[in-house]
């Protein structure tokens, strides 16, 4: 048994083992990036030992085509990288193919600055607008500071919706900075301060506000935190309260509770029927929705929607 737990060990220790990370925005790789390239992978598995230990360093050797941010004279460069890891996944170099790789210097070395994340693959019909979009972000942080470029950041991360290349990265961004948004000094003593890498919800316009909002009524946005909820609606609390019956509507179809009780809670007016006032108690005061009849459950909560509704 020793003898398995040991082989065991020494299989997560040479192939990297190493926990999951939070996804990375595109915003954030090229904030970590002083180098960006467009090039084609000559090499993708070469190793170097490493000066006086038994480990070797592994390295790619790409052709570069486009220089994006940062600049380098050489037309072929070392990329090194986390070959070995297993969770997370590392930087992925293609023989022959053509890729966007994130990386920076240190020690005297390229290396990848975002595991998997250090290397983009996109087919050709969208590679132009991925690299402008790139160096429209970086010229934005090398031109503005402050106020100005948070809200020139905001601009570009709510126009990135309007390329499908680009669409899922921003709405990752949006979504982050809705979930974390605290509303009171209570929260933010409790969970501290929002660390989201674009100020969006301080530097977004009307405009912007109802993209969002396009992107939660086709459902290709989910956002949990109410309390982000009630800001981005904060301009019409009937809108809120019709995009909340419309989405618990959609969950109890789907027989999903998960967010029965914060959204009953946000809907939750104390001038309501009687009728709805009781559905609520019995709803949001029970220890867990789980233990309870989920069809009962669901023809409550559809009681109290429809009641929210005739109401509005």
């Amino acid at each position: 048994m020793k003898y398995l737990i040991t082989y065991i060990l020494l299989l997560f220790n040479l192939s990297g083992f190493a926990y999951p990370i939070e996804p990375i925005t595109l915003n954030e790789m090229i904030d970590s990036s002083p180098y960006i390239v467009f090039g084609k992978v000559i090499s993708n598995y070469d190793t170097i030992s490493v000066k006086d230990s038994e480990y070797h360093l592994t390295y790619a050797t790409v052709k570069i085509e486009k220089m994006l941010v940062g600049y380098i004279e050489e037309k072929e460069i070392k990329i090194f990288y986390k070959a070995n890891f297993i969770c997370p996944s590392p930087a992925n170099f293609k023989m022959n193919e053509m890729v966007t790789v994130f990386f920076d210097k240190k020690n005297g070395r390229y290396s990848t600055t975002g595991l998997s994340y250090s290397t983009k693959y996109i087919n050709n019909e969208n590679i132009d607008i991925y690299h402008q979009r790139i160096i429209d972000n970086a010229r934005i942080k090398d031109l503005y500071k402050g106020s100005e470029r948070e809200k020139l950041l905001t601009d570009w991360c709510i126009k990135n919706i309007g390329y499908d290349v680009l669409k899922k990265d921003a709405s990752m961004e949006i979504r982050s900075a809705l979930e974390t948004y605290k509303s009171t000094k209570e929260d933010l003593f409790m969970y501290g301060v929002n660390s989201n890498s674009i100020d969006i919800i301080h530097n977004w316009t009307e405009a912007h506000r109802e993209v969002i909002k396009q992107l939660l009524y086709k459902d290709e946005l989910n956002i949990y935190n109410e309390k982000g909820l009630v800001l981005l609606f904060s301009d019409s609390e009937k809108e809120l309260k019709a995009y909340l019956v419309q989405t618990l509507s959609n969950d109890i179809k789907r027989k999903l509770l998960f967010r029965i009780k914060s959204y009953m809670h946000t809907l939750f007016d104390i001038n309501m029927p009687s009728e709805a006032i009781l559905i609520y108690e019995e709803i949001t005061e029970a220890p867990s929705l789980y233990k309870l009849n989920k069809n009962e459950v669901i023809i409550k909560v559809q009681r109290y929607l429809d009641i929210v509704s005739e109401n509005q």
